[in-house]
């Protein structure tokens, strides 16, 4: 009895270590702890806190209705228009995740626990960008004196497919917005916006770094790297400054994109263009920025869908001016794309010079509505009407970083975002609030 006694002893010393000390002290763990969700003006905000695993049991339980209808309305709305399969993507998952670290994987089961549903549905959205394009987004971050105030003001919009239906329910993505409020175990607390169970595209932490990436279409690529969402995911947990943003974000390219990085202390933003092989990152005077027929923006970076870093641009398009005559007759998908691309960017800047030294917040998301309510060039008017393109956007952002007032406009079944309500949240008060009693 007595060499019994001493075993069960050993064993218990042995194995108490591994216990988590909310067990070790009898306390009934809850997953959910720190986990609640609010609606505000008709937006979901999700706020998560926690371990990485707990983080995505919460955003998983608290919204498993609507990541449900969204996961239906993603892989039918890709394998019906694009022929890309489940299987599809989970092969590119497969390919890609000795690249993801341990917390996204621990985030991506969280979530697939709390909703009920297999990983292999949860971790192939973190992938999507890999299979689907939209060539169509624009963000652009201004600073010093080019603002009222000398902060950084930072707006991206969100160019996406608004048709994207749950088969079963006939719900639209854009019917399920959220706000994710994430305050990690270990970490820095970060904020983006996105779809119920879709990843991050864009977002601000509390360290005043911003970012946000746009799809731009290159040869040199690879699916052997991490995912582009993974990167501005771990981007914003891990980041204080400008180096640390742009190692993460230049870590393991895979396809074509450009990222904005900012840094609302410093205040100073980078604009980043990869490929597989190459990579291009400076700010608004660095001599890449003014290189013909683009042009440099006092304390501004802004990006569209094309490279203007001549190296990168090689692998994208010849001639490299996307004016030339023969970009304007190489049509895709029925548009000129590199001619289009420029147009954007062309209107995108007119907007910004517009304004150019009296920049607010609200300055900043009335230029990026403006350009697609086809403000600031005619050319750009006339194109988009002669291909009857509607400027479908999913969300419009606008935030000062530093302080954390930020501005967004979702779209809903009716209208493109820039068509709807613009909301005011401060980033920092929803870190701080607490859940109803």
């Amino acid at each position: 009895m007595v060499k019994k006694i001493i075993g069960i002893f050993v064993c218990t010393l042995l194995i108490a270590p591994m216990i988590p000390d909310r067990i070790q002290a009898n306390e009934k763990y809850n997953p959910l702890q720190g986990g609640w969700l609010e609606k505000i003006n008709g937006i979901n905000v999700l706020h998560i806190s926690g371990s990485f695993y707990e983080m995505g049991y919460q955003q998983g339980y608290l919204l498993k209705t609507e990541i449900l209808e969204n996961l239906r309305a993603f892989n039918y709305y890709y394998e019906n228009n694009f022929g890309a399969t489940y299987n599809d993507f989970l092969d590119l998952w497969t390919i890609q995740k000795s690249y993801v670290s341990q917390n996204l994987v621990d985030f991506i089961q969280g979530t697939a626990d709390g909703a009920d549903v297999p990983f292999d549905s949860i971790a192939i959205t973190w992938v999507y960008d890999g299979g689907i394009y939209m060539h169509r987004c624009s963000s652009f971050a201004v600073w010093g004196p080019a603002t009222t105030n000398n902060e950084l003001f930072f707006a991206r919009s969100l160019d996406w497919f608004l048709d994207i239906k749950d088969p079963v329910t006939g719900k639209y993505i854009q019917e399920n917005p959220v706000l994710i409020i994430a305050n990690p175990e270990h970490g820095y607390s970060f904020m983006y916006p996105t779809f119920a169970g879709y990843v991050v595209e864009d977002g601000i932490n509390e360290k005043g770094i911003a970012v946000s990436n746009m799809y731009s279409d290159s040869s040199d690529q690879t699916p052997y790297g991490t995912p582009m969402g993974v990167r501005l995911f771990e981007t914003l947990y891990q980041s204080s400054n400008i180096k640390e943003a742009t190692d993460i974000i230049t870590t393991n390219e895979t396809f074509g994109y450009n990222f904005l990085v900012c840094d609302g202390y410093a205040p100073v933003g980078y604009a980043i263009e990869t490929t597989a092989n190459s990579t291009y990152y400076g700010t608004w005077d660095t001599p890449t920025e003014a290189t013909t027929p683009f042009w440099k923006i006092d304390h501004t970076v802004r990006r569209t869908n094309c490279f203007i870093n001549t190296t990168l641009a090689s692998y994208q398009r010849n001639p490299y001016n996307p004016k030339s005559i023969v970009h304007l007759l190489k049509l895709k998908d029925g548009k000129p794309k590199w001619f289009f691309t420029w147009l954007h960017y062309k209107s995108l800047s007119k907007g910004i010079e517009k304004f150019l030294g009296d920049i607010d917040l609200n300055t900043t998301m009335e230029i990026i509505r403006s350009v697609y309510s086809l403000h600031y060039d005619r050319i750009w008017t006339f194109y988009n009407i002669l291909f009857i393109d509607p400027l479908k956007t999913a969300w419009q952002f606008a935030t000062c970083p530093k302080t954390g007032d930020f501005l967004i406009s979702y779209a809903n079944v009716e209208k493109t975002a820039w068509k709807c309500p613009v909301n005011y949240f401060n980033f920092f008060s929803l870190l701080n609030s607490t859940p109803p009693p």
